[in-house]
């Protein structure tokens, strides 16, 4: 598979991953509430992570959760930003697997389609 057809394929699966996931971008329920919103503010606001909160997750997903605070006020602000840093997430899964697998046309396409079955 040339680059010129990795290229396209890669901006045709992220148009559509763009087309799938924008729309929900800033929905505030679920564990954007529930889970990731508070641990934020309350490691924005001085607490240590894990101290008292029961939310579990790797030591390197800290900044992931806390990214989105730091660049929004509110429910509705984090909510929109941690959803985007996710789609931005997404598109370079995309970018990398489009772009860097080994194989041809077959290979790069089925992993393509793969990864966007599991992802919606």
């Amino acid at each position: 598979m040339s680059r010129n057809e990795r290229a396209v394929a890669a901006v045709l699966i992220c148009l559509l991953h763009l087309a799938l996931f924008a729309p929900f971008a800033g929905d505030e329920g679920g564990p954007v509430e529930t889970d990731f919103h508070p641990e934020a503010e309350a490691i924005e606001e001085g607490a240590k992570p894990y101290s008292g909160q029961d939310l579990e997750y790797p030591p390197l997903s800290i900044p992931v959760i806390v990214g989105p605070a730091l660049v929004s006020e509110g429910l509705g602000g984090y909510a929109t930003a941690f959803h985007w840093e996710m789609i931005g997430f997404d598109l370079a899964i995309v970018l990398m697997l489009a772009l860097s697998l080994a194989g041809g046309r077959r290979e790069v396409l089925g992993s393509l389609a793969v990864y966007t079955l599991g992802v919606v």
